[in-house]
């Protein structure tokens, strides 16, 4: 079952960074691994986000790294517009929680002018984090990166959520590993100095990033990625801003 192990002596809150205190850096057991969500870990293409269905594979991939001791995270594209004045009625005041609460009920088909639905075993948020306090004094704490600017979007070439992560690991004295089945997505990790991994891209056979290949893979990926720079130019020609207007999260 999917649960919200993985948090450890490290907390990312979504209204800021909180690190817990240490009398010095020590070394890091094992790299933040960060997933995409789209066609990573959730099944969105097959059909159209309606009904939308956990990738084969993903739940058991994800519980083999929360065995083995890997800090686990999110980097989500959605729309600027999601989280302000939700939920409707009794809005939460942090907006990167209500954020967050948008994007659940966008994948569990809770809005209906999504047009989107769920089926089969349910996507567990814990696995990442965890609502506290009620109401609209709510806050989750996990490592759930989401773009507060469509601007900030990864799926528009952006690498501030990758810039994030790879703070967040930093700070633990680790590496951080993106994985996602966006070729683009990866190229931006990359840049933005995180190693990435393409899913299906196993030599063999493999659609996940085997748990015991993480620290060689992250290492070689490291050397490979180190010193490389973007083009913010270059990039907005290859990569064009999504539409702000779009009503589904592409890059999801």
């Amino acid at each position: 079952m999917w649960n919200s192990r993985g948090l450890f002596a490290f907390t990312f809150y979504v209204g800021a960074i909180v690190f817990a205190p240490t009398a010095s850096r020590a070394a890091c057991e094992k790299p933040y691994v960060f997933f995409d969500l789209g066609n990573t870990l959730v099944d969105t293409k097959t059909h159209d986000y309606n009904p939308m269905s956990l990738m084969p594979g993903a739940a058991a991939y994800v519980e083999k790294l929360l065995a083995a001791g890997y800090p686990l995270g999110l980097i989500v594209d959605v729309p600027e517009e999601w989280g302000r004045n939700y939920p409707p009625g009794e809005p939460v005041k942090d907006l990167k929680t209500a954020k967050w609460l948008r994007t659940l009920d966008f994948i569990n088909g809770k809005v209906p002018e999504d047009k989107t639905s769920w089926e089969g075993k349910p996507f567990d948020a814990n696995l990442f984090g965890e609502f506290k306090g009620e109401g609209r004094g709510r806050v989750f704490v996990g490592r759930v990166l989401q773009p507060m600017k469509d601007a900030q979007r990864k799926d528009g070439g952006s690498l501030v959520l990758f810039e994030e992560a790879k703070k967040i690991a930093e700070a633990a004295g680790c590496d951080a590993l993106y994985i996602s089945e966006a070729e683009d997505q990866l190229k931006w990790a990359n840049a933005a100095g995180v190693p990435s991994y393409g899913v299906g891209h196993g030599l063999a056979g493999e659609v996940y990033l085997p748990e015991k290949k993480i620290a060689k893979y992250v290492a070689d990926e490291k050397k490979r990625i180190c010193g490389r720079t973007v083009n913010p130019t270059a990039a907005a020609q290859v990569f064009p801003m999504p539409d702000p207007n779009r009503r589904r999260p592409r890059g999801f």
